[in-house]
């Protein structure tokens, strides 16, 4: 008897999302991590839907994230078992760097997959590039490492690329701050045409790679600025409250239309529209019944569904179009300049996960 072989759906970047626990506070955190998030996802309540989505997906690229993925007490356990059922995947694992010292263990891992996985640390307080950078160096196997970035160095860099794409009538941008004092139509045709802003620009340009006499790799990213997240925080009222944007304007500046996540062994469009339902079980967010109801009504994508509809639902991830959860995040892009703590908003939690 044959049997049959299983079709397998390409995408090109998916994010396993392992835990909602982070240890620092970032401004505008867009899968809110910012606030005492609970909740670990452990290996084996989902190896099994993992081994089958393994046979149904083909990867080209993974990132491994939380949260901070390394608070998880089954960090390694994610990290070989992502990595031994996509073989042929480029694995990245996505961390604030702060924990690394708990984990040894992970540089054999590391050392085993250097082909294809690499640690990606972003620095979300500048103040701290030093701290990171040793831990780092701790952690691979160099003698010396010091970040080649300074603050002088990073206001030439930017005014060099600037100066490069700049049109006619457009006025000075001295500082990457003073991107966002420029006319909207000259924002938009920074990000949308040469692919510049200070978020972007921070994280392709000011990024150190680090590659050790092993082969192991390290990105260090020095990332101080998020876009604003589907969450509000009202300061004044210490209330919790969503955006109603046009979903069509919301996909336009989203910056994870083709970032897709599998959580709790279940494939979903981007992070926001699988992290909501936890966090609104977890706090209070003062919503219309219609933002509720969009919350309630998304459907992921199951390992166990007919090809045809699982095709579709995959077809839809490329087509990178909006859908109706789209009105719960901003349709303007607006990026906030941070320095990450460790002391996270206090919020009354409904309930404790």
């Amino acid at each position: 008897m044959t049997v049959p072989i299983l079709k397998k759906f390409k995408l090109d970047y998916t994010e396993f999302y392992i835990t909602n626990v982070c240890n620092l506070n970032c401004t505008n955190c867009n899968r809110c991590n910012n606030y005492n998030f609970s909740g670990h996802t452990r290996w084996k309540d989902y190896v099994g839907q993992n081994q089958k989505w393994a046979e149904l997906l083909d990867i080209d690229k993974i990132g491994i994230l939380g949260g901070e993925p390394m608070t998880n007490p089954d960090f390694l356990l994610w990290v070989d078992g992502i990595a031994t059922l996509w073989p042929n995947s480029e694995i990245e694992i996505i961390s604030n760097g702060t924990q690394l010292s708990r984990w040894p263990q992970l540089y054999e891992l590391m050392l085993k997959y250097k082909s294809r996985m690499k640690l990606e640390v972003n620095c979300h307080n500048l103040d701290s590039k030093h701290e990171i950078s040793c831990t780092i160096r701790d952690f691979l196997d160099v003698y010396d490492l010091t970040s080649t970035i300074v603050d002088s160095q990073i206001l030439n860099l930017w005014n060099s690329s600037y100066q490069k794409i700049r049109g006619p009538n457009w006025p000075d941008c001295e500082t990457l701050d003073a991107f966002y004092n420029l006319p909207i139509d000259i924002q938009n045709e920074c990000r949308d045409t040469h692919h510049f802003s200070p978020e972007i620009w921070y994280h392709e340009v000011c990024t150190l790679e680090i590659v050790d006499c092993n082969g192991v790799k390290v990105d260090l990213c020095m990332s101080d600025y998020f876009q604003n997240s589907s969450v509000i925080y009202d300061s004044e009222r210490r209330e919790l409250l969503l955006h109603n944007s046009d979903p069509v304007k919301a996909i336009e500046v989203c910056y994870s239309k083709k970032c897709h996540h599998i959580i709790k062994g279940k494939l979903y469009k981007c992070g926001p529209v699988g992290v909501l339902p936890d966090f609104i079980e977890q706090f209070s967010v003062s919503m219309s019944d219609t933002q509720r109801q969009l919350i309630k009504s998304y459907v992921p994508a199951e390992i166990d569904w007919p090809i045809d509809r699982l095709e579709s639902f995959v077809n839809n991830l490329r087509d990178a179009g909006p859908i109706p959860q789209c009105s719960l995040c901003p349709e303007k892009f607006t990026a906030t300049k941070f320095k990450a703590t460790n002391k996270k908003i206090q919020l009354q939690r409904k309930k404790s996960k």
